[in-house]
């Protein structure tokens, strides 16, 4: 008979399983991830930083997406026209 204490106690239940831990995590990075693409699309076709803000939920006087969300390399694509070219300021004659 097996007499060890690791053995007669019963494990700790944990608040999450892994995979809800999992979820969650990719749920956060995911939504992460959008708000670089979007930001950083709208910022390449000439959005203003104001717009992205207010859009993106930010604070107006936020630094958080220049710091954290905006990608100065990211190229103007057709599709951040087509999705984000509604926000760009108008041209003025």
């Amino acid at each position: 008979m097996l007499t060890s204490p690791f053995l007669k106690t019963k494990p700790p239940v944990l608040p999450w399983t892994f995979f809800e831990v999992l979820g969650i995590l990719v749920e956060v990075i995911a939504k992460m991830s959008m708000w670089a693409g979007a930001l950083s699309a709208g910022a390449a076709i000439g959005c203003t930083i104001m717009i992205l803000r207010r859009m993106g939920g930010f604070s107006l006087a936020s630094t958080v997406p220049e710091e954290k969300y905006i990608d100065p390399s990211c190229p103007p694509t057709q599709a951040a026209i087509f999705f984000f070219g509604w926000m760009r300021p108008t041209p003025t004659t």
